[in-house]
């Protein structure tokens, strides 16, 4: 999304890596159509965490 919107502006020839195992960890995951990323409609920027997910995996230090 970011390469379309502020890099090259267009689909062609463009890649990008997808992890499927994430999606429990969010409120929002991610969505595919047609081999391309759905844009959010959710007023934030798609990667907030859930906060038992963010918990667990807390540095405790």
């Amino acid at each position: 999304m970011f390469d379309y919107l502020a890099v090259s502006g267009q689909w062609d020839d463009r890649v990008i890596e997808y992890v499927d195992n994430q999606h429990e960890y969010f409120v929002h995951p991610t969505e595919i159509v047609n081999g391309r990323y759905k844009a959010s409609t959710a007023p934030d920027s798609g990667v907030d965490m859930k906060l038992e997910a963010a918990e667990r995996y807390l540095y405790k230090g």
